[in-house]
């Protein structure tokens, strides 16, 4: 069975939609809206152990009206980490995880390194009651 140039282009460029690791090279490329009032949200993407993962994130959280945070989390404060999911990053600090019982990472405002694993890429914010934060992280994700 022969199959025309174009139904051959169209399949390929499925196939490279599916994998996520871009045959062009460039990968994929999402933006994600983190609520804080949310422990884990799903991006969407799928990753496999080492390829690229960048995250550049912007916004801010309040944790309360004098509590203002980047994703880079509350720096100044190392006493506030005792709330959090994931001791070895600031309290209120965007983070990752891979899978649904993966294990966190610190992400911040920028990540770029290697995925530790292969599954479901997950952010989060570092805080074990996000009921009472408000705000939102914006991230810029891409999988290549």
């Amino acid at each position: 069975m022969q199959i025309s140039n174009r139904v051959a282009s169209t399949l390929l460029v499925a196939a490279c939609g599916l994998t996520l690791a871009g045959c062009g090279g460039n990968g994929v490329t999402r933006e994600i809206v983190v609520p804080g009032n949310v422990a884990w949200t799903d991006t969407g993407l799928d990753v496999q152990a080492q390829q690229q993962l960048v995250v550049n994130a912007t916004g801010e959280l309040v944790a309360n009206p004098e509590n203002k945070t980047s994703p880079d989390g509350f720096l100044a404060k190392p006493e506030w980490r005792k709330y959090n999911l994931f001791a070895q990053a600031p309290h209120m600090a965007l983070i990752g995880r891979i899978g649904t019982d993966g294990r966190p990472f610190l992400v911040g405002a920028a990540f770029r390194a290697p995925a530790p694993a292969s599954g479901r890429l997950f952010l989060g914010i570092n805080d074990r009651d996000t009921a009472n934060n408000k705000g939102a992280f914006r991230a810029t994700v891409t999988v290549k």
